[in-house]
């Protein structure tokens, strides 16, 4: 027997890759939140490389989704600090919330409300907007917030509740 291309097992079509790509709009929508649109494919490449070399490692006592987020989740958080420490380079193309229209990213149908919700989340710390993003946007549970990033549900709960109290005061003083 001949063993080619053809006899070699494709790495996207093994459990693994099916459960990246089943997961992969809720991972998307969490790197776009907190890298922004210029860096989702860069952050994402990087975290399924990490998870997929890991993945021997897991060992099931949390949910896969719950382990991948938290993957992601650091990827992103290394790239904003590696970004912090590098001078910024001006893109030829600014890219905004409207040139990312798949639904499952956007908070709602009018463009105009999601940049000032955006613009709002932008300014809360980084604790509490990844807190507020991943409760209120992605829909994880305080618990599996509270495992994405290894702090007490307390903790998760109490960012929560600060972010979003901020968010209603930065949405409120844009109306008025």
């Amino acid at each position: 027997m001949r063993y080619g291309v053809a006899m070699v097992p494709r790495p996207d079509r093994s459990p693994l890759g099916e459960l990246l790509r089943e997961h992969d709009p809720m991972m998307r929508a969490l790197a776009y939140r907190l890298v922004g649109p210029g860096n989702v494919d860069d952050v994402l490449q990087d975290a399924y490389l990490r998870a997929v070399r890991s993945y021997a490692t897991f060992r099931g006592d949390s949910a896969f989704r719950t382990w991948l987020y938290r993957i992601v989740h650091n990827t992103c958080v290394d790239r904003i600090r590696h970004d912090q420490r590098q001078p910024s380079i001006a893109m030829a193309e600014e890219q905004t919330i409207n040139d990312f229209t798949a639904d499952h990213h956007r908070f709602g149908s009018d463009p105009a409300s999601d940049l000032e919700v955006e613009q709002a989340l932008s300014e809360l710390g980084e604790d509490q907007r990844v807190a507020v993003i991943l409760v209120g946007v992605v829909g994880l549970s305080y618990d599996e917030a509270a495992e994405v990033l290894d702090v007490p549900r307390g903790t998760v709960a109490t960012r929560v509740h600060r972010g979003r109290t901020e968010l209603k005061r930065a949405l409120r003083a844009e109306v008025a």
